[in-house]
């Protein structure tokens, strides 16, 4: 189960994580909505295109996903070794 799936409302965090945390809501919001618009029954000849397509984005968005992750990450470690440095310039 990726984060998007078991991500839990916290306290709001300042400066960059906390802009991380509005790019992951719009990245949840984005895979939220790839995914109702996989749903609906419909009969088309265009149907599996279309839901190819649909698949193909919803895997770019959880790769995007992992990214920003991996950028919360690095900014999580850039700020503990800015603390272990005694707090020193950035």
């Amino acid at each position: 189960m990726s984060w998007m799936e078991t991500c839990t409302d916290g306290a709001p965090r300042g400066g960059l994580p906390g802009e991380l945390d509005v790019v992951r809501e719009h990245v949840a919001a984005a895979l939220s909505a790839l995914r109702v618009a996989r749903t609906p029954e419909w009969v088309s000849s265009a149907r599996d295109g279309y839901v190819a397509i649909l698949e193909e984005q919803i895997e770019l968005v959880r790769r995007l996903g992992a990214q920003v992750d991996a950028a919360d990450g690095a900014v999580r470690a850039a700020q503990s070794t800015r603390e272990a440095a005694g707090g020193l310039g950035w």
